[in-house]
């Protein structure tokens, strides 16, 4: 039996289970950076896809938060978290091996590569809201910071090598044969979360699905720490996937950049994800929670106009685009660590996974709307219109829905003072 050590008590270490997470994360972290990469130029390269249908694959791929979000937090709340991870790793790696499987016998088409990214962006929602809520379970609430540094730290080495190996992996074999590697680390965080204690869950009357999923509804509409996070990380991130959308696009088409030279210059540009966590640890002790989201926000879409700025020269584009990659990628981990650790602290361990369930929806949900928006705007005007557009909604946004946000900590009185996980 594990059990995590009760609010107030400092000095302890992480327990092994967060570090079989944190393992498993990174391994498929790297792949997912490299499909990030990947998908976009198969649709290019390979089937010669307009602008429109390249930024509508993203939108395909954040569909799943906007239509299963709620129920895939009311269903994890009642499940055994670490079998239903081990599960959705298992099915994104079969999904993502068919990829090079039906290239290899000249079945792929553009249509079969809409289908995999939408079935794997439903199981990634089912991880994620799993992961989110495993955390707190397995980590003291004064250890939560620390411990999603420690996450958001892995994600953002992983978003500087990732891009890298996806340009040389598509450049050398093919993008197919990149995606067969993002497969293959699924089942190897799979392996990492097996040794996992299950979660004991909390026992309650049974109540209807709907039932479960009002309650972390009204949880967040009644807090209004949680409440105004998520309005401005959902009015955010309309912006941030119109830029994800277009950058691709952009980099490919707009600049004429090969695949190599492109994996590159992003592996470049996200060097501001490692620095934006290592950050975190001395941001705690300057900021509030709520001002650390809000300047991880400001950040991103600062570099979103760096970038939709760049001018038509291409050395000098180049250097500008590194740049503005740079501030953004910076943002994410800022906002990440902030927005996460507010929302464990602040939920009761039995709606953990509803109120996560509830950002993706609400939050994440807009995910479709803002990247489908960027490929209309990339194929009726530019992709490099696109960025701008995403650029000043980004920094506009910020001011707009966030101020009640300026004064959030991570004061919350404890919904529970020890979490017991059995083995």
């Amino acid at each position: 039996m594990v059990t995590t050590p009760p609010a107030g008590r400092g000095g302890a270490r992480l327990p092994r289970p967060f570090w079989l997470l944190l393992a498993g994360q990174t391994v498929s972290g790297l792949g997912s950076q490299i499909t990030i990469v990947a998908v976009p130029l198969i649709a290019i390269e390979h089937f010669g896809a307009s602008n429109l249908a390249v930024g509508m694959l993203a939108a395909v791929s954040f569909l799943p938060y906007a239509l299963i979000g709620l129920h895939a937090g009311a269903i994890a709340d009642r499940a055994e978290m670490r079998t239903m991870m081990i599960w959705t790793d298992a099915g994104r790696a079969a999904l993502l091996g068919l990829v090079p499987l039906l290239w290899a016998v000249d079945a792929l088409s553009l249509p079969l590569l809409f289908v995999v990214v939408f079935v794997v962006g439903v199981l990634t929602v089912f991880f994620e809201v799993c992961h989110s809520a495993y955390v707190p379970r397995v980590v003291g609430r004064e250890q939560l910071l620390a411990g999603n540094s420690h996450l958001q730290l892995s994600h953002s080495g992983t978003q500087v090598a990732g891009p890298t190996l996806a340009g040389w992996l598509v450049d050398v074999f093919s993008g197919p044969a990149a995606i067969f590697v993002d497969a293959f680390t699924f089942v190897v965080s799979a392996l990492f979360l097996r040794p996992l204690p299950p979660v004991e869950r909390v026992q309650g009357a049974k109540r209807s699905l709907r039932s479960d999923i009002r309650d972390g509804l009204v949880f967040v509409r009644r807090h209004a720490i949680l409440r105004s996070a998520l309005l401005t990380f959902g009015s955010s991130v309309v912006f941030i996937t119109m830029y994800q959308a277009a950058l691709v696009v952009f980099l490919r088409r707009g600049l004429g950049l090969p695949p190599g030279q492109l994996g590159v210059l992003l592996a470049i540009g996200n060097l501001g994800f490692v620095i934006g966590a290592l950050a975190n640890g001395w941001l705690r002790t300057k900021l509030r929670l709520g001002q650390s989201f809000l300047l991880g926000l400001a950040l991103l879409g600062t570099g979103f106009l760096v970038v939709g700025l760049s001018p038509r020269s291409h050395d000098v584009a180049l250097v500008q685009v590194g740049l503005g990659q740079l501030v953004a990628s910076m943002g994410t981990p800022i906002t990440s660590v902030a927005m996460v650790t507010l929302r464990q602290l602040h939920s009761p361990p039995d709606l953990q996974a509803r109120v996560n369930s509830v950002f993706r929806i609400l939050g994440r949900g807009t995910m479709p709307a803002g990247a489908a928006l960027g490929a209309v705007i990339a194929q009726a005007a530019s992709p490099r219109a696109a960025l701008l557009v995403a650029g000043v909604g980004g920094v506009l946004a910020v001011p707009v829905a966030g101020g009640k946000l300026w004064r959030a900590t991570a004061d919350a009185p404890p919904a529970q003072e020890a979490v017991t996980v059995v083995a």
